[in-house]
C-alpha cells in the first residue's frame, strides 16, 4: 500500500503502523500535529493550512497504545476548530 492510498482495513503490528505513519510526513510536510484530549483521553489533531484535517484518538491496554482511531469526516470535525467554554 502506498501512503497516498486510503487505509480501509485495520493496520496491525507496531512495524506496519510506524511505516504507515512515516508516509504521512511526506504527504503533508506542512501539517501541524497538536496534542488534545478527546473524550477525556489523549489524542492529537492534525492541522493543514490552519484547519483541522484529522483527529486521532488512542485506546490503551496495559499502559500501551492498543488501537489508533482516525477521523477525517469534516462534518464530525468542525467542532474542533474552536475552544468550547466550560461552565458550572
Amino acid at each position: 500500500m502506498s501512503p497516498a492510498e486510503p487505509v480501509r482495513q485495520p493496520v496491525l503490528g507496531a512495524k506496519k503502523i510506524v511505516n504507515l505513519l512515516a508516509g504521512f510526513a511526506r504527504l503533508a510536510p506542512g501539517a501541524v500535529v497538536e496534542p488534545v484530549l478527546l473524550n477525556g483521553a489523549p489524542g492529537a489533531r492534525i492541522l493543514l493550512d490552519g484547519a483541522v484535517d484529522t483527529v486521532i484518538g488512542f485506546a490503551f491496554e496495559a499502559g500501551r497504545i492498543s488501537r489508533v482511531f482516525a477521523v477525517r469526516n469534516p462534518d464530525k470535525l468542525h467542532r474542533l476548530n474552536a475552544a468550547i467554554p466550560l461552565s458550572r
